[in-house]
């Protein structure tokens, strides 16, 4: 198949090219399932619904003190998707636009960076299937499998950067306009990165620079939001919620594998410094300006310092480009190197890959990609007893936490009973990253075209991992009844996030508390101090709200959920306008209503999943 563009370039796509991006996109789809509106969709979708009715949200405390989707165009864009699909039907072209969007310019980036084609296909290979996660706890990633606007943003900053690359200003300022309106924290980062270029190349950046700060200065004295946030500080009330709620935006609680992971990937990127051409050395270098520029900022500017704007532009976030980078030179790394260094390179490779499924993992991955990068930097060391040693030391440590490795993955095979969901993603995706490097090796083999024919069918049969309960809140069948059991509740608490999702997106009612409603905390004061008056009544419930640190802890850990009138007498006294609370179990000793779900919710108590489907609700009014 040939391809000629208007101004005279000529593209070639061959049997070869064709069968290698049937191998990515098969990793592509192993790589990001389908679950639906999941993890942080349902964030923007909430805040789409509130954008086609703010009248019917205004009490609901994700709202009721301002929100975040006042700084991103997203919604407003999204909603007539959901007005022409319905919630369902707008995620899932959402989603697949977005995908597409995202490996076009993931793949115009590499290859107007690179120019071997087989280093084209492993840095996009090495970009799709190593690990993606940043922050705590990889609580984000780069090209998620949900719809949220950091997945546009990310598509609209890589093509801005490519078509930098090729000398197409004008566009790639069109682009990353677009980014910062749809997510302005995903843009920053590739914004940087042409300044920083724009800066080294040409003097009257530096005046246009002035001038934007200039613009900016005069927006922290007008009080124009989100600029007036540089005047402001936590206070103490306020720092200790977002320091529970919002750990993930202060650097300094980070675990030690968070900070692996930064470690892991700068140091990639300064090795690859070693094997890179002189246009490849600049753009990487800037890479990591940007990405520790970011870190040394969001830990003086928030966690010390305390600032407001600081902390809300959690500038740690260009981490998300730095890792895209590291993850696409990491098999540029292992083709360039030769020996030993290949060998313990392939290693670290091998671990950055399989966290993405085996999550027992993700604690040692980023210390064995760390020490992988660490081994070949090592080799380049002047001086052949300092390199033996080095290599020495690297190679005792490697060998620990590969000891550490295995036995995690122990424990994952005989404890984890989702593992036997993982594992076929797992197998297709390793035989995806076979098949391309054969293909990129051996072209004319003939088991190709079957084998790449069969992975990506059957990682397109696999793709749609929705469970039942997620079809049901989010799609447009019956109710079930649910309306009527809600009728005349008033203000509702419903047990767990299942519990928010349900009256959110099927009944149409705003809740009392949740979880995912402290996500607004280090944004607005009020909304902050709120949530957590809310959350310290209602723990004593010991509900399934109250797992993790950052929503709070049981009172008692060692209970599932309420067991007597007086802990639900306690909480409607202590709350005057909460009206009724739906539970997962019953209260023998209480008079209430039930209702039985469609389907059931899954949840996990312990070391075993239980299903629920049946919802208990009891009033408040009596118990005053």
């Amino acid at each position: 198949m040939r391809i000629q563009r208007a101004y005279g370039t000529d593209y070639s796509i061959s049997r070869n090219a064709m069968i290698a991006i049937g191998f990515i996109l098969a990793m592509w789809l192993t790589t990001h399932p389908y679950r639906g509106v999941f993890h942080d969709a349902r964030y923007y979708l909430i805040q789409t619904l509130n954008a086609l009715d703010s009248n019917k949200w205004a009490q609901d405390l994700y709202f009721k003190y301002g929100n975040q989707d006042s700084f991103s165009l997203f919604s407003n864009g999204y909603k007539w998707v959901v007005i022409a699909l319905g919630s369902e039907g707008a995620n899932l072209v959402a989603t697949i636009v977005g995908d597409a969007l995202w490996l076009v310019a993931l793949g115009s980036l590499i290859c107007a960076a690179l120019t071997c084609r087989v280093e084209r296909m492993a840095a996009i290979c090495g970009v799709i299937v190593l690990a993606s996660g940043y922050g705590h706890l990889s609580s984000l990633h780069y090209a998620e499998f949900f719809v949220t606007p950091r997945l546009f943003a990310e598509a609209a900053t890589m093509g801005g950067l490519a078509l930098v690359i090729q000398q197409r200003h004008v566009w790639a300022s069109a682009l990353f306009l677009l980014a910062f309106l749809f997510h302005p924290l995903i843009a920053i980062p590739g914004i940087g990165v042409v300044v920083i270029a724009a800066l080294r190349r040409d003097r009257r950046a530096w005046m246009v620079l002035g001038l934007l700060l200039c613009a900016i200065a005069a927006g922290i004295g007008l009080k124009v939001e989100p600029f007036v946030r540089a005047r402001e500080f936590y206070d103490t009330d306020w720092f200790q919620v977002i320091k529970a709620r919002d750990e993930l935006a202060m650097i300094s609680i980070w675990s030690s594998e968070d900070y692996a992971r930064i470690v892991a990937a700068c140091t990639v990127l300064i090795a690859f410094l070693i094997v890179a051409t002189d246009r490849e050395r600049r753009f990487v270098v800037m890479v990591l300006v940007i990405a520790v520029g970011g870190c040394v900022a969001s830990f003086v500017g928030a966690d010390l310092a305390h600032n407001v704007l600081i902390m809300n532009l959690q500038l740690w976030r260009a981490m998300w480009l730095a890792n895209v980078a590291s993850n696409a030179v990491f098999p540029l790394l292992i083709l360039r190197s030769r020996g030993s260094e290949r060998i313990v390179l392939v290693v670290g490779f091998v671990f950055g890959f399989f966290p993405r499924f085996l999550f027992s993992l993700a604690f040692v991955s980023p210390f064995i990609v760390l020490l992988s990068a660490l081994w070949f930097l090592f080799g380049k060391t002047p001086g052949e007893r300092i390199r033996f040693f080095l290599r020495g030391i690297t190679l005792i440590c490697l060998s620990v936490y590969l000891v550490l490795a295995a036995y995690a993955l122990y424990l994952q095979i005989a404890d984890d009973f989702y593992i036997g969901e993982y594992l076929p993603s797992l197998v297709l995706t390793a035989a995806s990253i076979f098949g391309l490097a054969w293909s990129l090796r051996q072209p004319m083999a003939k088991w190709l075209i079957p084998a790449v024919i069969f992975v990506l069918v059957t990682s397109a049969i696999l793709v749609d991992q929705r469970t039942s309960w997620n079809r049901y809140v989010y799609g447009s069948g019956p109710d079930g009844g649910l309306q009527k059991f809600l009728a005349d509740a008033g203000t509702i608490y419903w047990e767990g996030i299942n519990g928010a999702d349900l009256l959110w997106f099927k009944a149409g009612k705003p809740i009392y508390y949740s979880c995912v409603q402290g996500t607004e905390s280090i944004f607005f004061r009020p909304l902050a101090l709120e949530w957590f008056r809310r959350l310290s009544v209602i723990r004593l419930l010991n509900t399934e709200d109250f797992k993790t640190l950052s929503c709070g802890t049981k009172v008692d850990p060692s209970t599932a959920g309420p067991h007597s009138q007086a802990q639900i007498a306690a909480v409607c006294q202590a709350l005057p306008d909460l009206d009724t609370l739906i539970l997962n179990h019953p209260i023998p000793e209480l008079a209430g209503q039930s209702w039985t779900a469609p389907t059931y919710q899954e949840i996990v108590e312990g070391a075993r999943r239980k299903h629920v489907s049946t919802f208990y609700r009891y009033s408040c009014t009596s118990l005053r």
